[in-house]
């Protein structure tokens, strides 16, 4: 038994150390395992952080675009509207930027321009050319004695004072006596002689009553309601319907002229387009009429679509219901030349059809990094001061042109012509424009790798506005150098654009087309007017004349152009047969 039990002892103790070194071995196993598996998950741990970080960063770009655009949309609602912009001042907003420690505060150097005073405008005198009334203006004669010895005073010299009279508008009525004349037998029947011509038969206005109210509606942007309040004040009664129905007649007699404009305008080689939005009210499709029986009518969206010359002296306009590339394809027809607009796609298909070339805008090229300096990056900044001195070198070009006409002038020798302008302006921008649009594109390129400024950011907008990606890459950039190779091809399409602004002066006071001939009326208007602005005419002169002659003159006399050719060649022959008012010899 004694044995036997030290036999088992023996083996408790033996499967015991045998248990000890199972549990060494497999914690041993456990350390290798763990060994091995150390480096798989430090690669894990070292690809998520990577993962967190470049997350982070995508983050951080996408809120400082998000940045970006509230800054802008903060200087769009409250900042200046100029695009001059204010170099080196802290927007209101910015107030990071502004704040700083108190170190800094106390040692910074404030610095200031102060502009110099205006002087107060000097009084100028009245035109020549308008009415005077004179007026003897004497003491009394019981004051015409001197009060040191009662003598007579006498008459030295005159002094004469001019002071300007407004006279209302009032309404003068043409009243035409005709007498019918006929023969005392009775042979043929009586004659009777022709009215002056007018606007529409049997009317009772007379052309200058129709220029007046087109005149004040799109040129001065009066609606008719308040004319028509105006006209009630001088004691006349003249409904709106009158003087709506009194606009589209005129618009409708001066058609032909009208036509006769768009038709020299593509005449020219070079053309400015623009197109702005206005609101149309058309009548319900199905008839429906509301409470007062009149027929429902809802509010569409129409546009008026301008192209001018790059001279400026030739504006037309056209109305269109929608904003579809079928505007500028009727419009144009099958003109040829270059066409300088934004980069709207709408003309994209009449530049194809009709192998135009395209130019483009700097001016909405700059306007994109001016809303970009508002994120203050110096990106933004240095390409508004690389496209500013494309425009200083436009400016320079001008003034060259008026050094060498003003030299041209002193020997009595004619300005230069349309084409040798261009070749001025054109060696100023191969000598020195080139070089800065070939230092912007090299700019643009890095912006473009630069994975800091994001696509969808105010700067990677107008980044790629110049440099676009995808479908649009092709032939975009080829646009803005348009100009370094034709020398009429202006740097901007601010005549366009200036030419649209008083329609939407207009738009803001009318508020809405009646009707589609409402939109086809403004346009005629608006076409006629700006270009008498342009030429420095007299509208309502214009208009009034123009629509007295309609029956006996061709349409192309009529033009503002040509208008305005005539009557300086009338005056100027008047001035040669006029009287010389130098006195005889004694």
């Amino acid at each position: 038994m004694a044995a036997g039990a030290t036999t088992i002892d023996a083996l408790r103790r033996e499967n015991a150390s045998l248990r000890e070194e199972n549990e060494e071995l497999r914690r041993a196993l456990e350390r290798q395992r763990e060994k091995e598996r150390a480096p798989a998950a430090l690669t894990a741990l070292e690809e998520e952080v990577t993962s967190l970080r470049a997350e982070n960063d995508r983050l951080k770009k996408v809120l400082q675009a998000l940045e970006e655009h509230l800054a802008l949309l903060r200087a769009k609602r409250f900042g200046p509207r100029s695009e001059k912009g204010l170099r080196g001042q802290l927007t209101l907003f910015d107030l990071e930027a502004a704040e700083g420690s108190e170190e800094e505060r106390a040692e910074e150097t404030i610095t200031y321009t102060r502009k110099k005073p205006r002087r107060a405008p000097a009084r100028q005198g009245f035109p020549e050319h308008l009415a005077r009334n004179e007026y003897a203006v004497d003491p009394p004669e019981e004051e015409r004695v001197c009060e040191c010895c009662e003598s007579e005073l006498v008459r030295i010299r005159s002094e004469v004072t001019e002071r300007g009279d407004v006279i209302p508008p009032r309404v003068v009525i043409n009243r035409y006596v005709r007498g019918v004349w006929g023969c005392r037998n009775g042979c043929v029947p009586p004659k009777v002689a022709d009215l002056p011509p007018s606007v529409v038969p049997k009317t009772k206005w007379e052309p200058s009553a129709y220029a007046y109210v087109a005149v004040a509606k799109y040129g001065d942007h009066v609606p008719l309601h308040r004319q028509s309040a105006i006209f009630r004040r001088h004691g006349i009664e003249m409904p709106k319907s009158t003087l709506c129905d009194m606009a589209l007649a005129a618009a409708e007699a001066i058609r032909p002229v009208v036509r006769e404009m768009a038709r020299e305008v593509r005449k020219s080689e070079v053309l400015l387009a623009d197109e702005t939005p206005i609101r149309v009210a058309v009548e319900e499709e199905d008839g429906r009429k509301g409470r007062r029986g009149k027929k429902k009518r809802k509010f569409r969206t129409g546009y008026l679509w301008v192209y001018r010359s790059p001279d400026g002296e030739k504006i037309a306009f056209d109305f269109r219901t929608n904003r579809s590339r079928a505007g500028p394809m009727e419009f144009l027809g099958d003109w040829r030349g270059t066409l300088l607009t934004d980069e709207y796609s709408g003309y994209d298909e009449v530049c194809r059809r009709n192998g135009l070339v395209r130019a483009a805008c700097w001016a909405h090229a700059r306007r994109r990094f001016r809303e970009a300096e508002e994120s203050r990056r110096p990106e933004a900044q240095e390409a508004v001061r690389l496209i500013g001195r494309l425009f200083a070198l436009e400016r320079l070009a001008g003034e060259r042109i008026e050094r060498l006409n003003g030299k041209r002038r002193e020997r009595g020798a004619d300005p230069l012509s349309r084409d040798e302008e261009a070749e001025v302006r054109l060696a100023v921008r191969r000598r020195w424009s080139a070089g800065i649009v070939s230092r912007l594109k090299a700019r643009l390129l890095e912006w473009m790798r630069d994975g800091s400024i994001l696509p969808k950011s105010v700067l990677g907008g107008a980044v790629r506005y110049l440099l676009p990606e995808g479908a649009r890459r092709e032939g975009v950039w080829e646009r803005f150098t348009v100009f370094l190779r034709d020398g009429r091809v202006p740097l901007d399409n601010n005549a366009a654009e200036n030419a649209i602004r008083p329609s939407v002066v207009g738009r803001k006071n009318w508020l809405f087309a009646g009707s589609t001939r409402g939109g086809e009326t403004a346009a005629a208007m608006y076409g006629l007017l700006l270009t008498c602005r342009a030429l420095g005419v007299n509208p309502e002169e214009y208009l009034s004349d123009v629509l007295s002659r309609l029956d006996r003159d061709p349409p192309a006399a009529l033009t503002p152009w040509a208008w305005k050719r005539e009557n300086e060649a009338r005056a100027a022959q008047a001035a040669a047969f006029a009287p010389s008012r130098k006195p005889l010899p004694s």
